[in-house]
């Protein structure tokens, strides 16, 4: 007897020490979260001043500003020139960059101009994957993909760029595609 009056003791007051737990129970207060920037622009001019994101040229030209006329906007440069990969890997991916220009600034009328164009960026794509791991190679492309559309401008002449060769195809180089 004295062990069940026990049992039930020890149940009442560990069940008075829980709490009732159920829905009368308050919900616990979370303040919500303070917005850290107002705006977008805000927001992107932090992170580029903290160096966490490179500054970009977004002039209203869709080549950019390019200094010392080598098919490369300098602000894409400055931020190659800053990474850690070896001299190979800066090459392909200033292989890129020249491509990349080259296609925002296609004659889309000229049809052997969307091919140079085109060529340019298979072989460019073919130069990273030979100089990087896949994973890697596939990061630093898509990187310098969002590097040069980053514009409305730019946006939409890559947009009309992909349509003019919607549905055609292209050959992959017969080497590694790297011109250095």
């Amino acid at each position: 007897m004295k062990k069940t009056s026990l049992s039930i003791l020890l149940s009442a007051v560990l069940l008075a020490a829980c709490g009732s737990g159920g829905k009368d129970a308050p919900a616990p207060e979370i303040p919500a979260p303070t917005p850290t920037f107002k705006t977008f622009t805000e927001a992107v001019r932090k992170a580029e001043t903290s160096g966490s994101i490179p500054v970009l040229d977004r002039s209203a030209t869709l080549s950019g500003t390019d200094s010392n006329a080598n098919g490369i906007r300098d602000d894409i440069e400055t931020h190659i020139n800053s990474m850690p990969d070896t001299a190979t890997q800066k090459n392909a991916l200033r292989q890129t960059a020249q491509a990349f220009t080259s296609v925002l600034t296609t004659n889309l009328a000229d049809s052997s101009a969307l091919t140079a164009s085109s060529t340019k960026l298979s072989n460019a794509s073919s130069c990273l994957f030979s100089r990087y791991p896949s994973p890697l190679a596939s990061k630093r492309a898509r990187e310098m993909e969002k590097l040069h559309i980053n514009t409305r401008q730019r946006f939409d002449a890559y947009d009309a760029y992909n349509a003019a060769l919607s549905g055609t195809t292209s050959l992959a180089p017969a080497g590694d595609g790297c011109e250095n």
